[in-house]
């Protein structure tokens, strides 16, 4: 894993050391695979420690714990801020997004409209039958100009829940 590094009042570039940098090799590599999801059972046999001594290792005070945590912590920021950056794209994206799936129910392509809507807590839940019924085709039709209108009518375009379009 490469050093974090974080830029300074001044704009310069500080390296951080992780905490598990300063522990012995095995107990890293502990971390690591605890990291990637391995179980304590594989960890010991991976590395030739005991059931017992990895689970101690990440038991609340253990020698790998914090260590393990601030990895953990640190995933979760970025996951949280590609989250957050993809929340961002689809808000800029769904006025057209809207737009399409309008149009493909209009011109006959609205079980695959109301798929979307359905798969994105939208739709009715219940399954789409292969029979062409034009009060479901009305009913996609309403749902998305419905969800177009909410769009519109939210200030900072901020997506609507699914329970706001029931």
């Amino acid at each position: 894993m490469v050093k974090k590094q974080t830029k300074t009042t001044d704009n310069k570039i500080a390296s951080h050391r992780y905490l598990y940098e300063d522990l012995p090799e095995k107990q890293q590599q502990a971390i690591f695979y605890r990291y990637g999801g391995w179980r304590y059972e594989r960890i010991a046999r991976e590395l030739g420690f005991t059931y017992q001594r990895v689970r101690e290792y990440f038991m609340a005070n253990g020698e790998c714990r914090a260590a393990y945590d601030e990895l953990c912590s640190e995933r979760t920021q970025r996951n949280k801020m590609a989250m957050d950056a993809l929340k961002t794209k689809i808000e800029e994206m769904l006025p057209e997004m809207i737009e399409v799936l309008e149009k493909s129910a209009q011109s006959g392509n609205w079980q695959a409209a109301m798929a979307l809507l359905d798969r994105g807590g939208f739709g009715p839940s219940q399954k789409i039958e292969a029979t062409v019924d034009q009060s479901e085709k009305e009913e996609v039709i309403r749902l998305i100009k419905e969800l177009r209108d909410k769009i519109k009518d939210t200030s900072k375009n901020i997506l609507p829940s699914p329970n706001e379009l029931k």
